[in-house]
């Protein structure tokens, strides 16, 4: 995890659109089904809000790209058994 949270701050720091101080924070939010949600925080200009969270989001992807960091994807399964409908159960 600590990884993750390095690729993803170091992300976060490169960008123009964040201030450096306050530094970006990253913590664990949630422990989904499918893996460990974090959340960040980071200061920008007023304004800029959703043109920064777009950015950084962007600079956040390629960034666990290029250190192989794999995003979980939700895991279905799905079990089938043949039955006769016309035959009664039990």
């Amino acid at each position: 995890m600590s990884r993750v949270r390095h690729v993803t701050l170091d992300a976060a720091n490169a960008s123009d659109l964040v201030h450096a101080d306050p530094a970006p924070v990253a913590y664990i939010d949630e422990l989904g089904d499918d893996g460990v949600n974090l959340k960040m925080r980071f200061y920008h200009d007023d304004g800029d809000r959703t043109t920064a969270r777009d950015a950084v989001a962007e600079a956040i992807m390629a960034a666990l790209s290029d250190a192989q960091i794999e995003m979980p994807t939700p895991e279905l399964s799905i079990e089938h058994s043949h039955s006769d409908p016309d035959k009664p159960a039990g």
